[in-house]
This record gives structure tokens, C-alpha cells and sequence, in this order.
């Protein structure tokens, strides 16, 4: 109806509709709704435009209703038309101008109440929300080709997309974690962006804005960025760990941490660590998805309530403990090939386990030799 509209030239036009709120719209609501600023209306900016068309034009515009059942040409034509386009993949960009002189400045003091009055701040508070969506640096869209990328560029390592999905299923993964790695490279988490779609209740809005950093909440910035007590120091935990190894440390970022699965670990003659890889794999996998459950329980059950530095240090200790304390039980009863063996689990686990040169023989087998995570230096 908004291309019929800017026909130009001194021709009447008939527009039909089978839509009867825009009918109305258009006629018997058309001063009621210009006085209210179209703060009641969903799309509200392509009405504006149209009646704004429809004013600017020197001859008549005539509009017809006629009912769905009636199976009107053109009714059926432009089903046909919105159908076509609900399958593209990409919307297409519409360029709406309204000019200077048909627009709306605001709703009439006369007619504003007190819900007009707040669905107008909520239209500027989205409307600003918007703004900071779309000039956010952390609007990563999360995929295998960007492990794929900071992997090459970190480890020097050219990977496939089918390594990827490979290594999330790594026995070095727990069950959880690869959940948790697979649905992140897919991009299915609710935040972000998604609270802001149009869809979207306007009460969920504020969920689309970390409430510490002012930013996105985008994956990126939960796991990388965040300034909230728990991301930064987490990784610094796992860092002093590592350190304390004796092994290099790289910046946690997509190819280090979601794939972790991926990555290789090499003496300086160039021969591979695999059991130094194994524990990276299961340090790495347990900690983003540690940062993962802390940004929901402080988001979600704490209300936004920051956790304190002690209660961070000691969730990932917790964590590391717990996945530990799998591997053992889990290799006493293996029995397959492929399953991790006590001296497979006493290998990798080696370089972290406090005191271990003072543990007895068999201890990964020993329900009764309790063992602790070092705590790193620093």
C-alpha cells in the first residue's frame, strides 16, 4: 500500500485491503491515533509513513475493505507476496521517509495519560538499547569458523569445521561442557540481542544489557569481557595454575577455550604432550563452562548480586575437585580400549594434584586418599 501511494501524477488510486485494524487506521482511528503520537500502535513508523503518503498527494485516495472469504484477486496476490518473502533468509531493508511536513512531533497534551505517558519512555528506552546493540564491539556472532580462525592464529594449527564437532565429544570433555561448547557455536543461548527483538515483551528488554558494563550481553562478553566479579577471575585461577606448570599461557579467547579440543601441545624438539593436551582439554572446558553457570546464578537467582572474589576462587576450585574426582572413579571401571585407565588419570592430573609425590601407590583408585588441586602462586 505504500508503493501504490507515491504514484505520482494527477491519477486517483483505489487501494484495497482485507486488513480491517489498518482500514480503520486509515479512516474512523486516523485523527484519534495522530493525536496519541501512535503510541498505542505495533508499527506504528510504517503507518506514519503511509498516511503521510497518503496526505501528501494532490488527488484522491480512495480505500475499500472487503472480506477475506470473498477470495479478492488482489487479497490472494499479496498473500502469495508474503509468503514469498517469509522464506527468504535475510529481510529485505525498507527505506521509510516521512517528510518534515507530515510529521507527527508528539502525542497532544490533552490526550496523554499516564499509560501513553509510559509506553512513550519505554519506545526511548528501547530505542536507545538499539543504539548500543548496534555499536557494540562485542556483537560476535558465535561459529565453528571463528574457533577455526583464533585456533590458526593461537596454536598455528589449520583445523576443519568436522574437528571441531569431533573434539566437543572428546573424552577429555565432561557431558555437560559439551552441551554446553555445542550450543554456544550455534548461537542458541537467549541473550543478548534476542531480548530485543520485536517480539519480545518490552518488561524483558533490560535483560539484553549487562547491568555492571553498560554493554551487550552478548556470549563474548560473558565469558571474555565482563567486568562483573567472575570471568576475570576465574581464568586468573586457572592461570596461576597453569603457570605454576611450567607450561606457556595463552589468553583466553574462542580458539583457546571453546576449542579446547582442538588445540596441540608440543615439547621444544616438537613432540606432542598429550597428556599436558588432556589436561588443557579438561581445565579449559570445566572453566568456561564454570564462567557460564556463575553468569546465570548472579543474573538469575542472585538478582544481579555480585559474587565476592572468595566465592569465585572457590567454585572453580570446587569445580576442577569435582571433575577430578570423576576421572577416578570412572577409571576404576573401565573397560573399553578407548576408556581412561588409573595410570591414564595419574598422568594427566600429575602436575596439579598437591603433594604428589607423597600420595600412595594406586591412589587414583583409592576411595579413601584424598587429594587437592594446587592453588597456583601469586
Amino acid at each position: 500500500m505504500l508503493v501504490v501511494a507515491r504514484i505520482e501524477g494527477n491519477t486517483r488510486v483505489l487501494e484495497v485491503t482485507d486488513s480491517k485494524s489498518l482500514f480503520e487506521s486509515l479512516t474512523k482511528c486516523m485523527q484519534k491515533q495522530d493525536d496519541e503520537a501512535y503510541l498505542r500502535q505495533y508499527n506504528a513508523t510504517l503507518q506514519q509513513a503511509l498516511l503521510a503518503e497518503i496526505r501528501s498527494r494532490k488527488v484522491r485516495t480512495s480505500l475499500k475493505l472487503v472480506q477475506k472469504k470473498d477470495s479478492h484477486l488482489g487479497s490472494a496476490n499479496a498473500k502469495k507476496l508474503v509468503i514469498s518473502g517469509a522464506k527468504k533468509p535475510f529481510p529485505d531493508t525498507l527505506q521509510i521517509r516521512i517528510a518534515y511536513k507530515w510529521t507527527t512531533s508528539g502525542a497532544k497534551l490533552s490526550k496523554m495519560t499516564q499509560e501513553l505517558a509510559y509506553r512513550a519512555i519505554r519506545r526511548l528506552q528501547l530505542s536507545a538499547r538499539r543504539h548500543i546493540a548496534s555499536c557494540s564491539p562485542d556483537r560476535i556472532s558465535p561459529s565453528s569458523t571463528l574457533v577455526q580462525d583464533r585456533v590458526l592464529e593461537v596454536f598455528n594449527i589449520d583445523i576443519t569445521e568436522g574437528k571441531i564437532w569431533r573434539s566437543i565429544r572428546s573424552k577429555h570433555i565432561s557431558g555437560m561442557a559439551s552441551q554446553f561448547l555445542w550450543k554456544v557455536m550455534h548461537d542458541i543461548y537467549m541473550i543478548g540481542h534476542r531480548w530485543l527483538q520485536e517480539s519480545m515483551l518490552e518488561e524483558y528488554h533490560d535483560r539484553a544489557i549487562c547491568v555492571v558494563c553498560g554493554n551487550v550481553e552478548s556470549i563474548d562478553h560473558i565469558l571474555f569481557r565482563c567486568e562483573a566479579v567472575g570471568q576475570a577471575e576465574v581464568w586468573g585461577e586457572l592461570r596461576k595454575v597453569w603457570e605454576n606448570m611450567g607450561v606457556p599461557w595463552k589468553d583466553p579467547d574462542w580458539g583457546t577455550a571453546l576449542g579446547t579440543g582442538c588445540v596441540v601441545i608440543k615439547t621444544d624438539k616438537g613432540i606432542r604432550r598429550r597428556p599436558i593436551k588432556a589436561l588443557w582439554t579438561i581445565l579449559w572446558s570445566e572453566t568456561v563452562h564454570l564462567i557460564w553457570k556463575l553468569h546465570c546464578e548472579r543474573v538469575i537467582r542472585k538478582n544481579g548480586e555480585e559474587f565476592t572474589f572468595q566465592e569465585v576462587k572457590n567454585a572453580w576450585h570446587a569445580t576442577i575437585e569435582r571433575r577430578l574426582t570423576l576421572d577416578r572413579r570412572t577409571a576404576v571401571l573401565a573397560k573399553g580400549k578407548t576408556d581412561l585407565k588409573q595410570g591414564d588419570v595419574e598422568c594427566i592430573w600429575a602436575p596439579i594434584v598437591e603433594n604428589y609425590r607423597d600420595l600412595p601407590k594406586g591412589w587414583v583408585g583409592n576411595s579413601r586418599v584424598l587429594v587437592d588441586i594446587k592453588s597456583g602462586q601469586g
